[in-house]
């Protein structure tokens, strides 16, 4: 495949050079637009379901006024994912498959969540 002149690019001449993509711009454009291939689907139905998610738990989080709890036991899991680096080729663990690293992942940020538990009802209790 050549390379095609800066000129060919400025004049959006360029798609007729790419493999696998014909038509025009609006065909193009009309069939992204209405969903028309799988991967488009999947990608918008896939935002969708995040945005709805990640909306309802940012609203919860606030307010019970623990926002800055999610940040932290997100932060939290970087230990535990450090530990099964190093600690799972001693175990005999391959730490290639993510079971080993969301234990250790979870356990660290489980005891975060302890930590900050205890530390909330003796600022509260004094």
């Amino acid at each position: 495949m050549r390379v095609p002149d800066f000129e060919v690019f400025a004049a959006g001449h360029w798609w007729p050079l790419v493999p696998g993509v014909a038509g025009s711009f609006r065909d193009r454009i009309g069939s992204l637009l209405l969903f028309e291939h799988y991967n488009t689907r999947v990608v918008v139905l896939g935002a969708l379901l995040l945005g709805l998610a990640s909306g309802m738990v940012g609203c919860f989080t606030l307010l019970r006024r623990r926002a800055l709890v999610g940040d932290a036991l997100s932060h939290a899991t970087l230990p535990g994912v450090g530990l099964a680096f190093l600690l799972g080729p001693l175990a005999g663990c391959v730490i290639r498959i993510s079971p080993p690293l969301t234990m250790t992942a979870a356990d660290t940020a489980h005891s975060l969540q302890l930590l900050y538990d205890f530390v909330s009802e003796v600022a509260a209790g004094s």
